[in-house]
């Protein structure tokens, strides 16, 4: 997501009004894991100015002008080693974490050591499941996407599905106790909540899901993968240049993608990722996307990719060019 579309998120799971709903003093220390835009972080900086909110992030997109007792560390992978002090946090918060954490279990371990005595970790998922009242989405097209999308997603090691009961399980086993609290909420109780600007929102949902198909369709039994998709006009800078945040996701997950085809019984992370852009791309055109394994050191996988431009008389016009490395984990 880019930070326009993963800010209406934000405003449309907590609402005009919730902002953290964990006890706290007035004076909190709070952490915010992967805090994207920020916007969290910041409107909770300004409701309680008397406590400390930081954000941590991959992405460093947050905003300059910020409250005094706001900060922001970014870029830094809440999954390695934490420098931010155990026993000392009132509230550590994570918001949509399924689809970018790798292991659980380490997770919540750090952050049950990083908070105080009486402390409260609050985290909010999102189940995408795609459901109705009468069950008439089963066997549907939406249906197997979703499975597809699954399935990619579990290939890179960071599943993007929500189980209330794996998740309190695994909280109970790290020594978590308290209260588990859930919410539900379809499309239509967001209209009602969100009536007068439901719709643009809600268009712009649909049309994030509809372009993830087309890259997880694409599968090789080669070390390469290629797939050609559409990116939507929201996921743009206002001068129409596609967002390199959303250009960056996609081709990370098909360099995941990549070293799931080299070997499924080995779990791959990101070491290093960069982008080198040429020209714009456009949005609603089509566009592609190659990804490929240039050398294997050992556990090191280095790879390579291209994002085109679709010209019918040029063919394929290269407009970033990515470099990446991959790190098989130790096996125990």
């Amino acid at each position: 997501m880019d930070e326009r579309t993963t800010d209406i998120a934000e405003e449309s799971i907590c609402g005009r009004d919730g902002l953290l709903y964990a006890p706290h003093p007035s004076n909190a220390r709070v952490l915010d894991l992967g805090c994207g835009t920020g916007i969290w972080a910041v409107d909770v900086a300004n409701k309680y100015p008397e406590a400390f909110v930081i954000g941590v992030d991959l992405a460093e997109i947050q905003p300059f002008n910020r409250p005094q007792n706001c900060d922001f560390y970014a870029p830094r992978d809440f999954e390695d080693r934490w420098a931010l002090g155990e026993d000392h946090w009132d509230v550590i918060h994570m918001q949509m974490g399924c689809g970018s954490v790798s292991s659980w279990p380490s997770l919540y371990r750090r952050v049950f050591m990083h908070l105080r005595p009486g402390g409260w970790f609050e985290q909010v998922e999102i189940d995408f499941t795609p459901r109705c009242e009468d069950g008439s989405l089963v066997h549907t097209s939406m249906h197997k996407w979703y499975q597809w999308f699954q399935e990619a997603m579990e290939m890179s090691w960071r599943p993007i599905g929500h189980s209330v009961k794996a998740t309190v399980s695994i909280l109970e086993n790290q020594g978590y106790s308290g209260d588990l609290v859930r919410f539900g909420a379809s499309v239509n109780a967001l209209t009602t909540i969100l009536k007068e600007d439901i719709n643009p929102r809600d268009a712009m949902t649909i049309s994030l899901i509809s372009e993830y198909k087309p890259l997880f369709q694409s599968s090789d039994k080669e070390w390469a993968l290629k797939a050609e998709i559409i990116i939507h006009q929201h996921l743009c800078y206002h001068e129409g240049k596609a967002h390199g945040g959303i250009l960056a996701f996609l081709l990370d997950h098909m360099f995941a993608d990549c070293c799931a085809l080299m070997d499924r019984n080995r779990r791959a992370v990101t070491a290093d990722l960069k982008l080198s852009y040429i020209r714009p791309v456009s949005p609603n055109l089509p566009t592609s996307f190659h990804v490929w394994v240039a050398k294997v050191e050992g556990r090191k996988i280095q790879m390579a990719g291209t994002v085109s431009l679709i010209d019918r008389e040029l063919g394929e016009v290269v407009a970033v060019k990515a470099e990446a490395l991959f790190i098989f984990l130790a096996t125990s």
